[in-house]
């Protein structure tokens, strides 16, 4: 556990002072997108001391300038919401420019579900 704190502690200070960003990952995602250092970072979860205990080290979230994103990013292992989709048997990929998504490939139940 306390290799997943420090690493959820790196990326948030990584993330704080990071003006521009990339993420890739294997799976395909490369995107690139600004940062505005006056809006926050948050480290999410909690180190359980209680078996069972719900828990999500290792997570940072934020928001980034929005029409700043672009590129490719992939889906490979769970999407929610919706809560329908969870766990996904094909990567879903969106292509994304000035932050809008202009592409999506392997939508799989995605494409069968109605708007409302």
């Amino acid at each position: 556990m306390p290799v997943l704190v420090e690493f959820q502690e790196k990326l948030a200070d990584l993330t704080v002072n990071a003006e521009r960003m990339r993420v890739t990952t294997p799976a395909g995602t490369d995107v690139t997108f600004e940062n505005d250092r006056d809006r926050p970072v948050f480290r999410e979860g909690v180190v359980s001391d209680k078996p069972g205990e719900f828990m999500l080290i290792g997570q940072v979230d934020w928001a980034p300038i929005e029409d700043s994103l672009n590129g490719t990013i992939v889906f490979d292992g769970s999407v929610w919401p919706p809560e329908e989709l969870g766990l996904i048997k094909t990567p879903i990929t969106l292509e994304v420019e000035k932050g809008k998504v202009t592409g999506v490939k392997g939508v799989g139940r995605l494409s069968c579900m109605r708007s409302g």
